[in-house]
C-alpha cells in the first residue's frame, strides 16, 4: 500500500496485517480506521473516458535520484512487497516548489489504480515523503506484461532454398500467405519459407545458410527476420574468465553483433582499441563483480528483451522472502533504476489518501500514463508471495469515487529544480516606519483640522450677529488646509 515512513502516516505494516487491524477480503469496503470511511478524496481511482488522455502534459515535475548502491532491504510487510530506501539519500522529487524525499517502492497485485475499468497485472508505488509536512507524494507505475513483436518477412525472390528443407509439404498449410507465415512465426527452427499456394508451406532452418536461391516460378521464398539480441552497459572494465574469442571490431556495436552470432555467448567486451572479446555466462569469472578495470574497455551485457533491467536490479535476484521476513539486496554495480521508472512518461496528476489504513487523504498522485512492461517470470516472482499472503485475492484496494476533483497531466524533467528568482530590492536606503503610529497620526490630524473648521466657522457667525456682553473671538493659529 501506498505509505509514508512516519507511524501517523505509516499505510502498510506487518504489526497491521497479523493483527487483524485489515486484510483485502473485501479490498478495503470493511475499513473504517482513520480516514478510510470517506469519500472526499479516497484511492485508488479510474481513468476513465472523462480523463484527459488525450491532453499534453500543462505543468511538471523533477526527479533527481541517485543509482543504488551499497546495501537495502526487501521486506514483506504482510500487505506488500515493499523495497525500503529511507534515509539512504537516494533521491527526491520537487512538486511545486516542495521537496519530496524517497523512502520506499512498494509493489501492488493487481494494479490498485484501473485504466478504462480494467486493471493491469502490477503496480508500483514509489513513495516519497515531504521535507517539511505531514504529506506524501507518490508516483504509481503501471506494468504490463511483455509481448514479443512478430517477424517480419523479407522477399528473396522466386523459387526455393537449395538446401535446409525440413517441414512443410501439407497442402492445407498452404492455403494462403497468413496462414504459412504464422506457421513460420511459431516454429522457432523456421528461418526460411517458401509458399506456392494450396501445395507447399516449405520452412527451412538455418541450415540452409545464406539460401542459396533455386529459381522457379509460383514459389515465393522469404527470409524471417527476428528482433537482434538487445545489450545494455554493464560497467567499466572487462570480465576476467576465459574469452570464447578475441577479433577486431571498430564499434561497440559490431562487437555486440559478434556476440549475438556467436554460441552461448552473454558478455562483450569492446576497447577503444577496435579490440572485442566474448564471453559466455558460465566463463565471465568476475565479470558480475567488475565495476571498473582496464579504462579504455566497456562491457555490454546481452539482456532479454522480455526482462525490465530496472525491476531486477531494485528486488534483487533471488527469492522474495514471505510474509513478515525481509532480505538484503546488493547491486552488483550502482544502477540508476528509480529514473528509469520514470523516463519518458507523462503523468496523471490528483490529490488522494493511502491505500491503506489510515486511508490519510493527504497524499499527491503521479500515476504514470503509459505502462512499462516485464516478463511473466519476473511478474510470478513478485505475485507469489503477494498471493501467497493474501489467499491468492492480491493486495489491491477496491476504486475510490472521484467526487469531483480535477485530473491534470504532468510532464517528468529529469536534474534538480530550477532556482526561482528573488524578488529586486528596492533602490535607495531602507527606512523603518511604524505603520500603526504613522495611521493614528493621521487621524489625529483629520480631527484637528474639522476643530479648527468649526472654530472658524462660529468665529463668523459671531461677528455677523454680535451678542451684548460677548466679545470678539481671539485669531486661531491656522492647523489645516485654508478655510473658506
Amino acid at each position: 500500500a501506498a505509505s509514508a515512513s512516519s507511524v501517523r502516516f505509516r499505510g502498510s505494516s506487518s504489526a497491521a496485517r497479523s493483527t487483524g487491524f485489515y486484510n483485502f477480503e473485501n479490498h478495503g469496503g470493511d475499513w473504517h480506521e482513520g480516514q478510510c470511511g470517506s469519500r472526499s478524496r479516497q484511492s485508488p481511482i479510474d481513468f476513465g473516458s472523462m480523463a484527459p488522455w488525450a491532453q499534453a502534459p500543462a505543468d511538471s515535475f523533477y526527479y533527481d535520484y541517485q543509482p543504488l548502491q551499497g546495501t537495502y532491504t526487501v521486506q514483506n510487510t504482510g500487505a506488500a512487497i515493499s523495497v525500503n530506501l529511507q534515509d539512504k539519500g537516494y533521491g527526491l522529487i520537487t512538486y511545486k516548489d516542495k521537496r519530496y524525499t524517497v523512502s520506499s517502492v512498494n509493489f501492488h497485485v493487481h494494479s490498485e489504480h484501473t485504466f478504462f475499468g480494467k486493471s493491469v497485472p502490477m503496480e508500483a508505488h514509489i513513495v516519497h515523503r515531504s521535507e517539511t509536512e505531514d504529506k506524501a507524494l507518490v508516483v504509481a507505475v503501471p506494468f504490463q506484461l511483455y509481448v514479443e513483436p512478430p517477424p517480419t518477412y523479407h522477399f528473396l525472390g522466386y523459387g526455393y532454398c537449395s538446401t535446409g528443407y525440413y517441414a512443410g509439404s501439407k497442402a492445407t498449410e498452404a492455403t494462403d500467405w497468413t496462414t504459412c507465415s504464422e506457421i513460420c512465426t511459431a516454429d522457432p527452427k523456421c528461418a526460411f519459407v517458401s509458399l506456392k499456394p494450396n501445395k507447399t508451406c516449405s520452412r527451412y532452418s538455418l541450415a540452409a545458410g545464406p539460401c542459396t536461391l533455386l529459381h522457379k516460378e509460383g514459389y515465393a521464398m522469404f527470409k524471417k527476420v527476428v528482433r537482434p539480441p538487445q545489450y545494455v552497459l554493464f560497467g567499466i572494465g572487462y570480465c576476467q574468465g576465459a574469452s570464447l574469442g578475441t577479433s577486431s571490431s571498430p564499434s561497440p556495436d559490431l562487437c555486440q553483433a559478434t556476440c549475438s552470432a556467436t554460441p552461448d555467448c552473454k558478455y562483450a567486451s569492446w576497447s577503444e582499441s577496435n579490440i572485442c572479446m566474448t564471453f559466455s555466462e558460465a566463463n565471465s569469472g568476475k565479470c558480475e563483480q567488475r565495476t571498473e578495470g582496464l579504462l579504455d574497455y566497456k562491457t555490454y551485457m546481452q539482456v532479454d528483451p522480455a526482462v525490465n533491467e530496472p525491476l531486477a536490479v531494485l528486488v534483487g535476484g533471488q527469492a522474495l522472502p514471505a510474509a513478515g521476513q525481509s532480505t538484503l539486496v546488493s547491486p552488483a554495480m550502482p544502477a540508476d533504476v528509480l529514473s528509469a521508472m520514470l523516463v519518458g512518461g507523462s503523468y496523471f496528476e490528483y490529490e488522494g489518501s493511502l491505500t491503506a489504513p489510515p486511508c490519510t487523504e493527504a497524499v499527491t498522485w503521479l500515476v504514470r500514463r503509459e505502462a512499462l512492461t516485464f516478463s511473466c517470470a519476473q511478474q510470478d516472482s513478485i505475485a507469489k508471495p503477494i498471493l501467497e499472503m493474501t489467499g491468492d485475492i492480491g493486495n489491491y484496494r477496491a476504486i475510490m469515487p472521484l467526487m469531483g476533483r480535477t485530473i491534470n497531466v504532468f510532464a517528468a524533467v529529469p536534474g534538480r529544480a530550477p532556482m526561482r528568482p528573488s524578488a529586486p530590492t528596492p533602490p535607495g536606503v531602507p527606512v523603518a516606519v511604524d505603520l500603526a503610529a504613522q495611521a493614528q497620526a493621521q487621524e489625529a490630524q483629520h480631527y484637528a483640522w474639522q476643530a479648527a473648521d468649526m472654530f472658524h466657522t462660529i468665529r463668523r457667525a459671531m461677528q455677523s450677529f454680535p451678542s451684548p456682553g460677548i466679545g470678539p473671538l481671539p485669531e486661531l493659529p491656522h492647523l489645516g488646509p485654508p478655510v473658506a
